[in-house]
């Protein structure tokens, strides 16, 4: 299934190394080419043949588009896909510090962006400013789902959470989010493609 994953993922392939909604586009997803990226990293990790040209071209879009970032008010929730950016090239050991650094110093970043930023700061050893980032934030999301831009929803975003604050060591403190995640992923209600993912990676 992973092999397959990987072969199919290259049809979504773009020109410019990122990644489509539609396999055969040439117009990049941005939520898309990150959650792309990261099946592949994650699976590189664990020992699956990741074409180099493929994760390579990807790895060149990303640093780009994290280079070049600034509000455009062109997609929907644009600081959680930025901070979702950073965190799959530290994920990946291309981290770009420079774009995090900038990005940690803006005021009006979302909740989840925050978080998922400050995960990108663990990723890569700085868990003194991922724990600075995240003091006094509530791990609260208010209940949301969408079906464009991130695709996301209140339990995903509350999985991004769980994750980064396992990365900080501070499990006692995720515990509650831990249970929450645990009991919908043990129910018969139905979670989204996104949610359920990034659920089990966060438990």
């Amino acid at each position: 299934n992973v092999r397959q994953a990987i072969q199919r993922i290259s049809a979504f392939r773009t020109n410019e190394g990122a990644f489509a909604y539609w396999p055969g586009s040439n117009d990049a997803d941005e939520w898309s080419t990150n959650y792309a990226g990261h099946f592949l990293i994650e699976a590189q990790q664990r020992g699956y043949l990741v074409p180099a040209g493929l994760l390579q071209g990807w790895l060149s879009y990303q640093s780009r588009r994290a280079a070049q970032w600034g509000r455009s008010g062109a997609y929907l929730r644009e600081d959680l896909i930025q901070a979702y950016r950073l965190y799959t090239l530290a994920l990946a050991g291309q981290a770009e510090q420079g774009a995090m650094n900038r990005m940690r110093e803006l005021n009006d970043l979302s909740l989840t962006a925050r978080w998922r930023l400050a995960a990108a700061f663990a990723l890569i050893g700085q868990r003194e400013v991922a724990e600075s980032m995240t003091s006094g934030l509530s791990s609260q999301v208010e209940p949301y789902r969408e079906t464009s831009g991130t695709y996301g929803s209140a339990l995903r975003d509350q999985a991004m959470i769980l994750e980064t604050l396992g990365l900080m060591q501070k499990r006692e403190q995720g515990l509650t989010l831990f249970r929450r995640i645990s009991e919908a992923l043990s129910s018969e209600k139905w979670l989204g493609t996104q949610t359920t993912p990034f659920s089990i990676v966060a438990a």
